[in-house]
């Protein structure tokens, strides 16, 4: 995570080194999404179940509404309109979907509830944007990395009980 003056972190996937650990709090009935990066302090963001039902259905809706680039070197893959967004997301989670492991809980240096989630959706990467205040965290996943957030972020939800409240599509958060 890069931070500049105004307070903000930005983050890319795995290639930078950063770890993102979401965890079900009952107590608080919250989902704590963990940032971590080498060399750098943590830092907890505080998704509520107001803030996450609606970010995962927009966040389906845009990848559905946004096509993978063409590919017509490759003759054989379906042209980006005729794709299926299930096949996609299950191809994403093939090798490389979210992995439950148990994480040594150190203090996060800084704890935020975000008042605003800002998403964007391009047809190579996603921008998830969580802005609290003055600060903001603003991270970038592929398509196929930002699938294994949104199915970790759903099996939270399902682990929480709080699906009953959107209609999501079947094939996401079967873990």
């Amino acid at each position: 995570m890069n931070e500049d003056a105004a307070g903000s972190q930005d983050a890319q996937g795995g290639a930078s080194g950063l770890s993102i650990d979401l965890t079900y709090i009952a107590e608080e009935d919250r989902v704590r999404m963990t940032l971590r990066k080498a060399g750098a302090d943590s830092v907890d963001w505080w998704w509520t179940r107001r803030m996450t039902l609606p970010v995962l259905r927009v966040w389906v809706d845009k990848l559905d509404e946004v096509p993978l680039p063409a590919l017509t070197s490759v003759p054989w893959m379906p042209s980006p309109q005729g794709r299926d967004l299930a096949q996609e997301h299950a191809l994403s989670l093939e090798f490389d979907g979210p992995r439950s492991h148990p994480v040594a809980r150190q203090g996060a240096a800084q704890s935020y509830l975000p008042t605003t989630i800002k998403l964007n959706v391009s047809s190579t990467d996603c921008v998830l944007e969580m802005l609290a205040g003055q600060v903001s965290t603003r991270l970038t996943f592929t398509r196929r990395e930002a699938h294994a957030m949104l199915e970790a972020l759903t099996l939270h939800a399902r682990k929480a009980g709080w699906l009953e409240a959107v209609k999501l599509p079947e094939w996401l958060g079967v873990g």
